[in-house]
């Protein structure tokens, strides 16, 4: 899909807006019309759209820095709301479900004499089938208040239905209207504003509103219900993807901000690694088709930053230490290159690390290898960070620090490069520490494997097949400690590649050079 944006500032009135899309290379096109209209400003609560979200994504670190607009609705805490531009049709079948989203303008904001209140009816064929009148939120700095709904499928029967939103404020009222379409659906319709209802045939209506500002335990919303992910029962992506986006609106925009905030975090925390040397081991095994090691290698380097990137020298060899004039040799050479500040890379010399300019950038780790042709494979915990959905917010104790865990799945509609397609098929668990907003650790499964776990739960059944460690410096900066990929007997998840790869990260220490020497400073920074 591609998306357009762009902002206008129209007087009141009614408009016709035409939009023509039309493709070169095919010579195809469409042309589409719609009624617009603009309504006055009024003294009373004034109230937005009813926009049915298509998708929720956390902006890029140097958007954000940019600054949003106060007078784009469709930016919310560092994400970014694509609207669904045609009428939804959703499927109770598949366990489906809408988010709804509206912004409510109050007279005077929070100040105003009295505060705004809201009621959500839902008709189907002119009739209404449920009602519920959820307090509103605080509005934010700028005066208003942003409001998200989700309505699950299987509440109401098959058919076009009508939500109606209505605020009130004093002796004004504002109202909206939206519709969508419930497909392959036979149960009764139950819409219930009492959170504790349970005496109806289906579950009551969920309502989400946006989180407070206050620190996060649970699931915490100032709207009605909000349900909670239930365990994921048959091993299929499709159905953990209908899972993550059914998840609570507001559930999943407070997710897509922490995410946002840990990659512009370890983005910043990971440019600097060029500060460090660091003692690398490097463990390959190669694996049958049961997962059992038919052969392998250890080895062992120092890395040391050259202009951009780390450049290996190779200690040992299957814990065989290499000889001291080859150790020397490698140091001098490795010297001349620190001191020229030139970027060469030899193919086995070069460090399987690398580092980018890009603004959203962690540290990625290269494999490659041969099966029926050269293949790379690239570790990239930024390209998870990208590409995937985040939902079931809980907090956890990791490694003796307080952590904020979340699944993933991968988007629909991904298109990655051949190194990194492998993040359409995995889904998994990120735990982010709760101080420091970083990501500490990535676990990634194939979805057979992840549904047979209470993805409540951090406790895997099998070894993950990507596993991405970060450790904590004295100076309060994360870096990576491991870095694994694991096929576990299954070459088709990284093409081809039938590999166990481990790369264990240690002794980091700040790194200085002079002209005809090396030097390390002695004090670890390690914890």
């Amino acid at each position: 899909n591609v998306f357009f944006t762009r902002s206008v500032t129209l007087p009141p009135g009614r408009y016709t807006l035409e939009t023509i899309a039309f493709d070169r290379a095919t010579g195809k096109g469409s042309v589409r019309r719609q009624e617009l209209v603009v309504a006055p400003v009024n003294a009373g609560v004034s109230l937005s759209s009813i926009t049915v979200i298509k998708r929720v994504d956390s902006l890029a670190p140097e958007r954000i820095a940019a600054g949003r607009s106060a007078d784009d609705p469709l930016q919310y805490h560092g994400s970014k709301i694509t609207p669904l531009m045609s009428e939804p049709v959703v499927d109770e079948s598949e366990g489906a479900g809408l988010l709804l989203y509206f912004v409510v303008y109050p007279a005077g904001g929070d100040a105003g004499a009295e505060r705004s209140k809201l009621t959500l009816e839902f008709f189907r064929g002119g009739e209404r089938v449920g009602q519920v009148a959820p307090e509103l939120p605080k509005s934010e700095k700028e005066g208003h208040i942003p409001y998200f709904v989700t309505i699950p499928a299987d509440s109401f029967k098959p058919g076009r239905h009508e939500v109606k939103a209505t605020v009130k404020q004093g002796q004004s009222v504002a109202e909206e209207r939206a519709f969508f379409v419930v497909a392959n659906s036979s149960a009764a319709p139950s819409v219930s504003a009492s959170p504790s209802s349970t005496n109806s045939e289906k579950p009551p209506l969920t309502v989400a509103a946006r989180v407070e500002e206050t620190p996060l335990s649970e699931t915490r919303t100032s709207g009605g219900n909000v349900s909670q992910p239930a365990a994921t029962g048959a091993g299929s992506l499709a159905s953990l993807m209908r899972k993550a986006l059914s998840a609570p609106a507001v559930e999943a925009l407070e997710a897509a901000r922490l995410v946002n905030e840990s990659r512009r975090n370890g983005t910043r925390m990971h440019k600097g690694v060029l500060d460090y040397t660091y003692t690398l081991r490097k463990t390959r095994r190669t694996l049958n088709e049961q997962g059992k090691a038919t052969g392998g290698e250890v080895q062992d380097f120092e890395a040391y930053p050259v202009r951009g990137q780390h450049v290996l020298i190779q200690l040992r060899e299957n814990g065989n230490a290499l000889s001291s004039f080859s150790v020397a040799a490698e140091r001098k050479r490795v010297g001349k290159e620190l001191e020229r500040e030139e970027r060469e890379r030899t193919k086995d010399r070069s460090s399987e690390f690398s580092t980018s300019d890009d603004a959203d950038f962690h540290i990625q780790a290269g494999i490659e290898g041969y099966s029926t042709k050269t293949t790379r494979i690239t570790v990239d915990l930024s390209e998870f960070l990208r590409s995937c959905l985040f939902y079931a917010t809980r907090r956890e104790r990791h490694a003796d620090r307080e952590t904020i865990a979340l699944s993933f799945v991968p988007r629909g509609g991904l298109d990655l490069p051949r190194n990194k397609s492998y993040v359409a098929k995995l889904v998994g668990t990120i735990w982010i520490d709760a101080a420091d907003k970083v990501v500490t650790r990535l676990e990634g499964w194939p979805a057979a494997e992840f549904t047979a776990i209470n993805d409540r739960s951090s406790a895997p059944r099998k070894e993950a097949a990507i596993i991405y460690q970060q450790v904590r410096l004295t100076t309060g900066v994360w870096l990576p400690s491991m870095i694994r990929m694991n096929t576990a007997g299954d070459g088709r998840l990284f093409n081809g590649l039938n590999w166990d790869v481990v790369f264990e990260m240690s002794d980091y220490k700040r790194f200085n050079t002079d002209v005809d020497k090396i030097e390390i400073d002695s004090s670890k920074d390690q914890r």
